[in-house]
């Protein structure tokens, strides 16, 4: 009954295998207020997407928000957002650049590093090396670059219960930290901003009012003619790079009056790989003559504007059946604030304004933490957990968000895609990991800083575990010998080679007695070290004679010509794939020869049933326990890999 079962189970395996080379492989974080031509008032803009970048150190929370307005929706927005702090300890920046982190999901990359494992278990068993290699070749591994373009800004001016705490004009951006002490104060504030709002028509701002919280008010008054100085930095980059004159006439024209009337401003032949030439340039006298022109250029021509605005947000142009294109990179404004909380925060209350509407919100956190996901939003929220190898946070503004060590960044990614009247409650984190990404980190982490030892620790145990089930079934008299058959399963660890040459040598059933003086006699005539050899040079020199066969077609052809030599390479790989193989043949049979003398002591080994090879009883078992072993392994390996993978 018993070995029905494992006849069973093993039959079950076998099938799984057949498998087992199939490739597998206000706004989200405020309110947005636009104005409408149309009705002459100002409604929510529509936003596309939103990104936050958060540094949580003693206390203190460093915060870059980053808004994606949709087309036609970035002139006249204004935007806002609560904090959770007093205003006077509250600080604001513009960035010119965003952080840009791309690491592996800790998960993905303990389970890679695993699928990486069973690959090269895979290939012990030799004749799997064509499938899997075959299977690889239909897995592409795809990079996530999330780039992203940011400018912010912050300012302006104060209304009856509204004070303002800090006013900040840069990079063409306006932002203002301000406090209210009644709702009919903020409504007032924004009025005077230009906002034709009536009091109570956004009612999830009454939430703060009263409250410990700051606003952090921003706007473009007319991006058209807001334009920074990296952006015209841009500019000068990508007029040298494409010099595509037909989609950007109107800029290539201020470029050829600037030439003209400077001379020694000639974008053509400039290097355009040396970037670093632009803002250089533009500290300089000249430059600074030259960037104020072509900003008041840029400022008096719409149609001007738009081309500058496109051509400074090229990412790269590519081509398609259609022709030449480009693609540009989002028109992402965003605001950097620092201010002391107890825990992590971000506010997702102010966001409801948009009902049904979703804006999907990013999240990345330094480090790993815990966010307390309100049942709400529950099934709409991804959070995952990334390392990334190596960072780096040129730009000086950006320092002052991060300066830490460059090297085995973790951060947290949330996703957040819940249509917005979800969003019932702001979002609190606490700064403190999960238990399980130490665990998935360590795995992730271990396999991959010791590669070899996590493969050969793996190769011993799954090599020993199928040793020990196969043998239970095909060796009968083995069976109360579980050590021996792990011994036998270990010389896996030697390649399915080395199983084949093992299984041979080592005796499976139980000895004969009567014949140990036979044997003695046999043993003392040297003929036991002289089948053994001969049966290993045999077994080394057969995989080299068929992958000789199946290469030899190529290999001929790759042959020199009539006069040209061998070179050295030629010369090794001939001696490699077919000298030292055919030669270990010949040698095996000039061992095994037996003296004439002797023949009678064979003739009695093979009457009694014994191997002339080995000396052993023969098992017919070995034939088939050797390809079972092999699947099983394969079997067993995967299906333990694959729990494992479960608990990452």
């Amino acid at each position: 009954m018993k070995k029905t079962f494992l006849l069973g189970s093993l039959l079950l395996c076998i099938f799984l295998a057949l498998f087992l080379f199939i490739p597998r492989s206000v706004l989200a974080d405020g309110m947005g207020l636009t104005f409408d031509s149309n009705s002459d008032r100002w409604d929510y803009s529509d936003e596309s997407n939103q990104q936050a970048f958060i540094n949580y150190e003693n206390g203190l929370q460093k915060m870059i928000i980053s808004v994606d307005f949709e087309a036609g929706n970035s002139e006249g927005v204004v935007w806002l957002f609560p904090i959770p702090s007093e205003p006077n300890k509250v600080a604001i920046d513009v960035l010119k650049n965003l952080p840009k982190l791309s690491g592996e999901e800790i998960s993905k990359k303990a389970k890679s590093n695993l699928d990486n494992a069973t690959t090269f278990l895979q290939m012990t068993q030799i004749y799997t090396i064509p499938l899997v290699m075959m299977s690889q070749s239909f897995l592409g591994a795809t990079s996530d670059f999330e780039n992203t373009l940011s400018t912010t800004g912050i300012g302006e001016s104060v209304k009856q219960d509204v004070v303002v705490y800090e006013h900040l004009e840069k990079e063409g951006l306006t932002s203002e930290i301000i406090t209210a002490k009644t709702a009919n104060g903020l409504y007032d504030y924004l009025k005077s901003k230009g906002l034709k709002i009536e009091n109570g028509s956004i009612p999830v701002l009454d939430n703060y009012i009263g409250k410990d919280y700051s606003f952090v008010v921003s706007w473009i008054a007319n991006p058209q003619t807001a334009i920074s100085t990296q952006e015209i930095v841009d500019i000068l980059y990508q007029v040298n790079r494409f010099q595509d004159q037909v989609s950007f006439p109107k800029v290539f024209e201020l470029m050829s009056n600037l030439h003209q009337k400077y001379p020694d401003f000639d974008l053509i032949n400039i290097d355009y790989k040396n970037s670093r030439y632009y803002p250089e340039y533009l500290k300089s006298e000249r430059g600074q003559i030259i960037q104020q022109e072509m900003i008041l250029a840029i400022q008096n021509d719409s149609s001007l504007a738009s081309e500058a605005s496109k051509m400074s947000r090229i990412k790269y142009k590519t081509s398609d059946k259609n022709g030449e294109r480009y693609v540009y990179l989002s028109n992402q404004k965003g605001v950097f604030v620092t201010f002391p909380t107890k825990e992590i925060y971000f506010p997702l209350l102010p966001t409801s304004v948009y009902g049904n509407k979703t804006v999907p919100a990013t999240l990345r956190i330094i480090g790993h933490v815990s966010p307390r996901i309100f049942q709400d939003i529950e099934s709409y929220t991804k959070t995952e957990y990334y390392l990334e190898n190596y960072v780096s946070f040129a730009d000086d503004d950006l320092k002052n968000f991060y300066d830490g060590p460059d090297r085995n960044i973790k951060y947290t990614k949330i996703d957040i895609n819940a249509p917005s009247k979800f969003f019932t409650d702001d979002l609190w984190i606490n700064n403190q990991a999960p238990a399980k990404t130490y665990y998935t980190t360590l795995v992730a982490n271990f396999i991959e800083e010791h590669a070899l030892a996590s493969i050969i620790i793996l190769l011993i145990l799954f090599s020993a575990i199928t040793g020990i089930l196969a043998g239970m079934i095909f060796f009968k008299d083995l069976r109360k010998n579980p050590a021996k058959l792990g011994l036998i399963g270990l010389s896996n660890c030697l390649t399915l080679f080395g199983l084949l040459i093992t299984t041979a040598l080592v005796g499976t059933k139980n000895k004969n007695e009567s014949l140990e003086s036979l044997l003695a006699e046999i043993k003392q005539k040297g003929y036991f070290w002289k089948r053994r050899i001969a049966t290993i040079l045999f077994f080394v020199a057969a995989p080299f004679l068929v992958a000789g066969l199946f290469v030899l077609p190529g290999f001929i052809d790759a042959l020199p010509g009539l006069g040209r030599s061998l070179d050295i390479d030629d010369i090794i790989s001939i001696l490699i794939i077919y000298i030292l193989p055919i030669t270990a043949i010949f040698a095996g049979f000039i061992v095994k020869r037996i003296k004439i003398d002797d023949k009678n002591l064979f003739e009695q080994l093979k009457s009694a049933e014994y191997s002339s090879w080995t000396f052993q009883p023969k098992d017919k078992m070995k034939y088939a326990f050797v390809p079972i072993f092999s699947i099983s392994f394969l079997v067993v390996s995967w299906l333990l890999i694959e729990l494992v993978k479960l608990t990452v």
